[in-house]
């Protein structure tokens, strides 16, 4: 089953693509492998509202492309 983005491509549906898209939470999925910690997977849309980034500007990016630069840079020594 597929189901059209905003740009009109059409999308696999799996538990990936559909997960907290009925939320009016802003949802962040990352990867927590040693090789991946803090790698995007996923985010819903609400995400794309309150940031302003395209989720396919997102997944694939480490999570403190969210974050203030200071704050950033502390969360990457901490990690």
């Amino acid at each position: 089953m597929n189901k059209m983005n905003k740009k009109g491509a059409s999308t696999p549906i799996n538990e990936q693509t559909i997960f907290g898209e009925n939320s009016a939470a802003g949802i962040v999925v990352m990867a927590c492998t040693s090789t991946t910690i803090g790698t995007i997977v996923h985010c819903n849309e609400e995400v794309e509202s309150v940031t302003g980034y395209a989720k396919t500007d997102l997944v694939g990016k480490n999570v403190t492309l969210l974050m203030p630069r200071n704050i950033a840079k502390a969360h990457d020594k901490l990690v």
